[in-house]
């Protein structure tokens, strides 16, 4: 008995019905005659045509043959948070195939479904966006509602943690993501790649005409639905494509879009990084999106230049994919990039600053120590000094206290996922706090690099060119700017604590490691 090595996951309104009616005719695809099973995602409401024991399931594919590709289209998989696991388990190697549309309207077009199909009552879509916190209370959920999660369209319409899910769970070579957009405006080129990521013949001419191909469709699932057990033909929503094939009921008004769209902007740009795509037509109108398109084309750039073994050491925390989406909303003081020589005066000008720090962090600073390129003599660097804090205690905590000494918090620093970051801005430089708990990895990673720079002319002297170049280059983005030195940076890391770690088998010492967690 055949068993699915691939999954159309979703999302719901963004073209899945017409993708799997294409894939359907392909003669190397078997798709499961019941579009939308569920099997998976057991923290999902079971919705009329769920199939949720396993014999039942594995029927839907009885009749794949030696076909080599077995796949269903449950939409409601992305949204689910245990799917992606659950579905690992059963097909370790699947392929996952995610159709994605412009959140606002993927949202509009649900709500249109649901008013044809009984799952909502409210007679407009304001309505029900206005309903929606109660009903994630499971309040005012109408009572012949079929599948509340779905109620929560602007939930519904968030891609980018659900993506991201489905990234780390199967890795990013497993997973093809499509655009609506691009698949209506060139259905043959999007099929042709899709199906090469499924590993079949691309050349095979499939019917795109949406009435031709939904009959072709149709009479191809008459057949497998009589080769079915009663019992589990009995389960099947036989009108279920019917509903999928109409549209919204109008069109969205144009002043309701506007306001929809701030909504989903952070979503969408931080979606857009991790997908290295201009997404640019989802944002608000007055949303600028050339330095942020700009941002994601060089994380996608730098993503590919990392060898899979250099990431897998500096994944512990985050994955790169992440840290890179996380960097889209950073808040970052908008100062010039200028690379400047190194400058006698840093470490004194550090030295002055940590006596400040200790004297209103008191016990709580277990160490508070200088790093980056201005703490390595001889590197080139913006007049910025970057410090690492480490407590024992809160860093939200901390920042009361070194508020009363200028510094103001700018929320989550780009180093690390929890840590906090303070910035002191004066005339012509700056003073930038990491604060976080003592046993963070990164403050021994960035000790080693400043100690390793400190001992390596040569690798510094590389780092500093390249920051001198791109300083030239990106004049506007520091993030730009910290994406493109990102590759240079993993290997540095990478290299500095080699050399740590030979420090200690080999018996030549280093200079010590300043930052001692356990002192």
């Amino acid at each position: 008995m055949g068993r699915p090595n691939f999954f159309l996951v979703g999302a719901p309104r963004c073209g899945t019905t017409s993708m799997y009616t294409y894939l359907k005719q392909h003669p190397e695809i078997f798709l499961s005659v019941h579009k939308e099973p569920h099997f998976f995602g057991s923290d999902l409401s079971a919705m009329p045509g769920t199939i949720r024991d396993e014999p039942s399931y594995l029927a839907l594919f009885a009749g794949a043959g030696t076909r080599p590709c077995i796949g269903e289209g449950s939409v409601w998989y992305l949204s689910s948070k245990r799917a992606p696991a659950e579905i690992r388990a059963f097909a370790p190697a699947a392929k996952i195939l995610i159709l994605l549309r412009d959140p606002v309207q993927m949202a509009w077009s649900l709500y249109g479904l649901y008013r044809r199909t009984g799952n909502e009552e409210l007679a407009t879509f304001e309505a029900a966006l206005a309903a929606e916190p109660e009903r994630r209370l499971g309040r005012r959920i109408p009572p012949g509602a079929y599948f509340p999660e779905g109620l929560l369209y602007t939930d519904s319409a968030r891609y980018a943690a659900k993506v991201e899910r489905y990234f780390e769970v199967f890795g990013r070579d497993h997973v093809c993501c499509i655009l609506f957009d691009e698949l209506v405006r060139d259905t043959p080129a999007v099929y042709r790649k899709t199906l090469e990521f499924l590993g079949v013949d691309p050349d095979f001419a499939a019917e795109f005409d949406r009435e031709q191909a939904l009959r072709r469709v149709r009479l191809q699932a008459i057949r497998e639905l009589r080769e079915l057990p009663p019992e589990v033909r009995g389960r099947i929503q036989t009108g279920q494509m019917k509903h999928h094939e109409s549209g919204s009921p109008a069109s969205l008004p144009a002043e309701l879009e506007a306001r929809l769209r701030p909504r989903f902007a952070d979503d969408v740009a931080r979606l857009g990084a991790l997908l290295g795509r201009d997404l640019s037509a989802w944002l608000p109108a007055s949303q600028p999106s050339g330095t942020r398109l700009r941002e994601i084309l060089e994380s996608v750039r730098v993503l590919k230049k990392i060898p899979p073994e250099i990431r897998a050491k500096h994944e512990g925390v985050e994955t790169l994919e992440r840290k890179f989406a996380r960097w889209q909303k950073v808040r970052v003081p908008d100062l010039p990039l200028r690379q400047r020589e190194y400058n006698d005066a840093w470490p004194t000008w550090f030295t002055a600053e940590r006596t400040r720090i200790a004297q209103v962090l008191g016990a709580s600073a277990v160490a508070v120590e200088h790093f980056g390129s201005t703490s390595v003599p001889g590197l080139s660097s913006k007049n910025i000094i970057d410090i690492a804090v480490s407590l024992d205690g809160s860093p939200e905590q901390a920042g009361f206290s070194l508020a009363q000494i200028g510094y103001a918090n700018y929320g989550n620093s780009p180093i690390d996922p929890v840590t906090l970051w303070f910035w002191r801005i004066e005339e012509d430089r700056a003073f930038v706090l990491h604060v976080c708990d003592r046993g963070r990895p990164w403050l021994t990673e960035q000790m080693d690099l400043r100690d390793f720079f400190r001992t390596h002319a040569e690798e510094r002297d590389r780092y500093a060119q390249l920051k001198r170049r791109l300083a030239d280059e990106i004049d506007e983005s520091y993030l730009q700017y910290t994406i493109s030195k990102m590759a240079l940076s993993i290997e540095m890391i990478d290299k500095a604590r080699e050399w740590r770690a030979a420090g200690r088998l080999e018996g030549f010492q280093p200079p010590p490691l300043r930052y001692d967690p356990a002192s």
